[in-house]
């Protein structure tokens, strides 16, 4: 929503684009799990996303093969059948506090 992650993924060079239901800055676009099939060849990642089951969907409309989640894991209440954890980091400053998981299938 408010866009800080896609500010500081785009100072490192990363070409990144910002969806949410609710955007609160002009660095986020109006969109929600519809508009990821369009993104199938780029990676998803997902910021503090809500509880529930919502996550699937989403991992079910984007279909791609890198995803990368930024949550505790009682959060991610989906399958992720088919892909293999491939890095987990911590970040430095990030007030959430939870890590940065890397899936690959």
């Amino acid at each position: 929503g408010s866009g800080a992650w896609v500010v500081a993924l785009r100072e490192y060079g990363v070409e990144v684009v910002g969806f949410d239901p609710e955007p609160k800055s002009d660095s986020v676009v109006l969109g929600d799990a519809g508009v990821l099939a369009a993104y199938r060849n780029r990676s998803l990642l997902i910021i503090w996303p809500p509880d529930g089951g919502i996550i699937q969907d989403w991992i079910d409309v984007w279909s791609g093969t890198t995803l990368a989640v930024c949550a505790q894991m009682f959060r991610l209440q989906c399958n992720l059948n088919g892909f293999n954890l491939i890095a987990e980091c911590h970040l430095r400053g990030y007030k959430g506090g939870a890590p940065l998981r890397i899936w690959r299938c």
